[in-house]
């Protein structure tokens, strides 16, 4: 079965677990390299996950470190009251202690 993929009837998974089966799919393909670039560019002494528990909350995620930069985010959305899986790229307006002068 595909990532998150399920069968008729059966309820969605949990945000964090698509997070971490996303995280784990990441490995190998050019999108797992974000992390590692991003640990080079910013000097960090660790390397973190695409999402982890420190990303996502109850109906969205975005990966780690998104919040100053273009996000990688997914979520659920309640579309003609069934919640369904989105998935897109964004950047946030919104100032923060990285970005206070926007």
């Amino acid at each position: 079965m595909a990532i998150g993929q399920r069968t008729q009837g059966s309820e969605l998974p949990s945000l964090l677990e698509l997070a971490k089966e996303i995280s784990a799919g990441a490995f190998g393909r050019p999108i797992g390299e974000l992390q590692e670039k991003r640990a080079r560019r910013k000097k960090l002494k660790c390397i973190s996950k695409l999402f982890d528990k420190r990303s996502v909350k109850e109906r969205w995620a975005s990966h780690v470190g998104g919040l100053a930069e273009l996000q990688f985010n997914i979520g659920f959305e309640k579309i003609h009251d069934r919640d369904v899986f989105r998935h897109g790229i964004a950047f946030s307006l919104t100032p923060t202690r990285y970005t206070a002068d926007i």
